[in-house]
């Protein structure tokens, strides 16, 4: 998929959040997630060969909705990242090639 493509299929899954997305030249990609509360969130290290087609983009935005959740608790998760709204740079952890049960 290319930028375009990944970024208006999760905008259309995640109501309500804007989508930003990176592709790094080693082909991994990177999101920057915007709440419409004003919370940002990062995902980086993303292999896109693991979320094909319709069905991997919506296991994808399943498990951020369900990150960003969780960072907003303030829990730690392997895929999401909250951004502070005066952080120069994302500093969140690559993600892992396990596929989430």
């Amino acid at each position: 998929m290319t930028k375009d493509e990944i970024e208006g299929a999760l905008h259309e899954l995640l109501p309500g959040c804007t989508v930003e997305c990176t592709i790094s030249p080693d082909g991994t990609t990177s999101l920057l997630i915007g709440g419409e509360d004003g919370d940002s969130f990062a995902v980086v290290g993303l292999v896109r060969s693991q979320y094909r087609g319709e069905a991997g983009l919506n296991r994808l935005a399943r498990y951020i909705a369900e990150d960003i959740g969780l960072a907003r608790q303030r829990l730690k998760t392997r895929r999401v990242q909250k951004v502070s709204s005066n952080a120069p740079q994302v500093d969140a952890p690559a993600l892992s090639n396990k596929t989430r049960h």
